[in-house]
């Protein structure tokens, strides 16, 4: 058989292979998130700390959609501002709005190009 040939379906059997445990990778990968998922959602209801009728009560509310989560703004910034100061960066970037300059209008001349 032609040496190009056989090197080519060499190449082509190595390829598959490393695609195989490629894939089998990627599944252990997703697999290991969603137990991790899991585990986070198992603590998080847990350090809700419910009885067992009102833990009963309130994941079928989840399931039938009467209860709902509202992300408390104010308590996402404080998060945040207690991390940049962890960090040591607790100066604030950005720039009140009093002293954000105001954008200076196009000029005629570009208005007139649209």
């Amino acid at each position: 058989m032609n040496k190009k040939i056989t090197r080519q379906l060499g190449d082509i059997d190595k390829t598959e292979a490393k695609l195989k445990a490629l894939q089998k990778h990627l599944e252990d990968l997703q697999a290991s998130l969603k137990a991790d998922e899991d585990q986070e959602i198992i603590r998080s209801i847990r350090g809700l700390n419910l009885s067992g009728w009102g833990l009963a009560e309130m994941l079928e509310g989840i399931k039938d959609g009467t209860v709902k989560f509202v992300k408390d703004e104010t308590a996402v910034q404080a998060k945040e501002q207690k991390k940049k100061t962890e960090k040591g960066t607790d100066s604030d970037d950005s720039v009140p709005e009093e002293q954000v300059p105001e954008l200076a209008p196009e000029s005629e001349e570009y208005q007139n190009e649209n």
